[in-house]
């Protein structure tokens, strides 16, 4: 029997038929809440709960009001996962709801802290600008975010190290590598305050320089040099 770390928590299960109110998904649901936070779990009708649900739920409970916490960009207390067929997909975020691939998670059901990646992408709660940057920091940072919060023990996946070839505009885990390397460096504000620069469409590459003293070719160099 799984325990959750909570005085107050409510369950209730849709045997029925239940509509999502901002999506025309039709299938069953799962709404588990505490005294602050709320999950909701939609699965396709006719079939089972998702064996995978379940680890999700402590997942989110958590981590997600930690990174809310520490990042303030959100004030989003619920969100939805969707658990849908899409055998070409792994997952994605539409604001408050995460959309994940039946098949991808039964080929992988240790690789749960996908989802802590979708969850940091709730608690962006969007980026703005027009820097070609600001994507690439999109996946980087939610990458970061999932190594530093990562629920257990990740299975068969890691942040990228430095390698030769590479570029921080490579995104991901090669983003999110240098991220770590910059929090471990120069300190975790720096991160936060990126996210809120993002948030806020006030990013420039400006920012950098700002906080260390380096652009960010030289904070490339330093940390390509660190890895070598």
């Amino acid at each position: 029997m799984r325990k959750f770390l909570f005085l107050v928590m409510m369950v209730v299960i849709c045997v029925s038929c239940a509509k999502a109110e901002s999506t025309s998904f039709v299938g069953h649901k799962i709404s588990v809440s505490n005294s602050h936070y709320t999950l909701v779990v939609f699965w396709p009708e006719g079939e089972e709960a998702p064996v995978h649900h379940t680890v999700f739920e402590e997942l989110y409970f958590s981590r997600y009001p930690v990174m809310r916490e520490v990042y303030g960009t959100t004030d989003a207390t619920e969100v939805t996962i969707f658990f849908h067929h899409a055998p070409d997909s792994v997952a994605y975020t539409d604001g408050q709801s995460i959309f994940v691939s039946i098949e991808y998670m039964d080929a992988h059901p240790e690789d749960y802290n996908l989802l802590t990646h979708e969850l940091f992408h709730v608690v962006q709660n969007g980026y703005y600008g027009d820097d070609p940057f600001i994507p690439v920091l999109t996946e980087g940072l939610a990458d970061y975010a999932r190594a530093k919060y990562s629920y257990r023990q990740d299975a068969n996946w890691a942040l990228s190290s430095w390698q030769e070839g590479q570029s921080y505009m490579d995104s991901y885990t090669v983003t999110g590598g240098f991220l770590n390397w910059i929090s471990q460096t120069y300190g975790e504000q720096l991160i936060i305050r990126l996210n809120r620069t993002l948030h806020e469409g006030r990013y420039t590459a400006d920012l950098w320089r700002d906080y260390t003293g380096r652009t960010l070719d030289e904070l490339w160099a330093e940390y390509a040099l660190a890895g070598q």
